[in-house]
């Protein structure tokens, strides 16, 4: 059947491409957007190989540029290190407790098409430093022993120290759950009530992926500044 399929053109395959310099070279010619070389390279090394934040950015970049090439200027100005800092700018702001900045933050990375999964295990893994930080210390752990046993860097781990004081063992636990829920929600658990979940199945279908992850993300992040300091 594939093969009879393939024939009268009705099989497409969705492959990604081996090299993806390429590609975006194509996908600029495509647009109608001028770029120059050293920006191609550029842009692939701040986003990487996701194509469609490759495509939205080669679109924002012509916007951007106008009737001129884009540089590789154009792409640090424009692109480069804007996931990271939406990163850091989200886990300061769930640390200090600002619901402003928190929920600024995933709108970023909601903007920039970021995998919602992704965000989701970042958090988690923030929550559990810090509590690896509560555990240590309970432990007596000496403080320049914390960055190996934490995974972090000392600066970072001066942080999380910081940040810890806002949330108790008890809510970092509660915090987990939450993010396990959610987490299971954008990949679309079915099992999922009202009883054990803030989404359930229905609710995610009714929403559309792309606005359901944002009412997740917005929701649990909301949920975890909400605990500060409880």
């Amino acid at each position: 059947m594939f093969a009879a399929l393939s024939k009268k053109g009705f099989v497409h395959l969705l492959e990604a491409p081996r090299q993806v310099v390429p590609w975006v070279r194509a996908e600029a010619a495509a647009k109608g957007v001028k770029i120059e070389p050293a920006a191609v390279t550029r842009l692939v090394e701040a986003v990487g190989d996701d194509l469609s934040r490759l495509s939205l950015a080669v679109e924002q970049l012509g916007l951007y540029a106008g009737d001129r090439p884009v540089t590789a200027d154009d792409v640090d100005e424009l692109i480069a290190d804007t996931r990271e800092r939406s990163v850091f700018e989200l886990t300061d702001a769930i640390g200090s407790g600002d619901r402003a900045r928190a929920l600024a933050a995933v709108g970023s990375l909601c903007d920039q098409r970021e995998s919602a999964v992704g965000v989701v295990v970042m958090l988690a893994r923030h929550i559990r430093q810090m509590s690896l930080i509560h555990a240590m210390r309970k432990l007596g752990v000496p403080k320049q022993e914390l960055p190996s046993r934490v995974g972090a860097p000392p600066f970072v781990v001066d942080k999380l120290i910081a940040q810890a004081r806002s949330y108790s063992p008890a809510v970092l636990s509660r915090v987990t759950q939450r993010l396990a829920a959610a987490d299971r929600a954008l990949k679309g658990d079915i099992t999922l009530t009202s009883q054990t979940s803030a989404w359930t199945g229905p609710q995610m279908k009714t929403l559309g992926r792309e606005l359901g992850e944002r009412v997740i993300l917005e929701q649990v992040v909301d949920g975890i500044v909400r605990l500060a300091a409880r």
